[in-house]
């Protein structure tokens, strides 16, 4: 069964339905970190991106580097998510409750970031293409 994902357009942006919910998971492969939200919304990075830390410290972190220097993403473990925005123009920028965020660029060669879920199946699908060009699906629109 698959639920249905209310997400709120405008000319520049999404806003992905993820406020309120709670960061469950948050893992780092070869070359991507990803965050799973309570409500089944996955957000995947696969770019240079940088981290702004609660107390006001910016780090500048790299999916591809080494996996050390990723710990600053483990902070958003179990916390909550204030807002989710997937810009058109290629950017993804997330802000959580300790006043944390993330703030990832679009890639001139790769795809930035990915969002999708909750399902297997027919659920939210938005991806970041090279170029800031980017490709949307969603079963429930």
């Amino acid at each position: 069964m698959s639920r249905r994902i209310d997400i709120t357009e405008s000319v520049e942006a999404w806003s992905i339905p993820v406020a309120g919910q709670q960061i469950t998971r948050v893992c780092a492969d070869y070359a991507s970190v990803g965050l799973l939200a309570s409500n089944g919304i996955y957000m995947n990075i696969a770019v240079p991106f940088t981290y702004l830390g609660s107390s006001g410290t910016e780090v500048a972190l790299d999916p591809d580097g080494d996996a050390v220097d990723l710990a600053p993403m483990l902070r958003l473990s179990r916390l909550g998510v204030t807002e989710c925005v997937a810009f058109k123009d290629g950017r993804l920028d997330v802000k959580f409750e300790d006043g944390s965020r993330l703030q990832v660029p679009m890639d001139l060669e790769f795809e930035a970031w990915e969002i999708s879920g909750p399902g297997r199946v027919g659920g939210l699908k938005i991806i970041s293409m090279p170029g800031g060009e980017w490709r949307y699906g969603c079963d429930g629109r």
